[in-house]
């Protein structure tokens, strides 16, 4: 994955809070957390990732992004491939601007999720396009590329990725 946490963090110095939305093993929550940020990191798991156990700045949240609903305003959200996982219509006509209410002014949002091109068998695959127009009303897009790359996959051995990434900002 081609992920730059600096460069996110360096977007917005001054952040205080943090959501990893379908946070995994908890290491971005665990970077955010590092950097002093309070940190709601969210996961369909029941188990707490081992990472982020006993961090008292880091509140994790089982739950399943399809009936989950933000509690909170926050100065970053990240949703590194967890859009995959929630129905195209879903997605773009209520997640995402779910998320862009729930950005503080100035606000960053990241996306990165899979684009059509991707062989490997996610529920939901995006187009850039897609992305950017469920974006559009709210927020200033500051980052958008669509990139491949080759890396081992767990399962398939070595696997060319096809990925989005957006990074867009809540208008002040």
């Amino acid at each position: 994955m081609k992920y730059s946490y600096q460069n996110l963090f360096n977007l917005n110095p001054t952040a205080k809070t943090f959501l990893d939305l379908g946070c995994g093993q908890g290491f971005v929550s665990l970077y955010a957390c590092a950097r002093g940020l309070q940190v709601d990191a969210v996961d369909i798991e029941k188990v707490t990732p081992l990472a982020i156990q006993d961090l008292k700045t880091v509140n994790y949240i089982s739950a399943d992004l399809n009936s989950w609903q933000p509690a909170h305003k926050y100065d970053i959200i990240v949703a590194h491939h967890s859009l995959q996982f929630l129905s195209k219509e879903y997605a773009l006509n209520e997640f995402i601007p779910k998320l862009c209410a729930s950005l503080n002014q100035g606000g960053l949002l990241e996306i990165f999720s899979f684009t059509s091109e991707e062989e490997l068998d996610v529920p939901t695959k995006y187009a850039l396009e897609e992305i950017l127009a469920a974006l559009e009303i709210n927020l200033e897009v500051i980052k958008q590329e669509v990139f491949s790359y080759e890396d081992l996959h767990k399962k398939l051995g070595k696997h060319a990725f096809h990925e989005l990434h957006v990074i867009a900002r809540k208008k002040v």
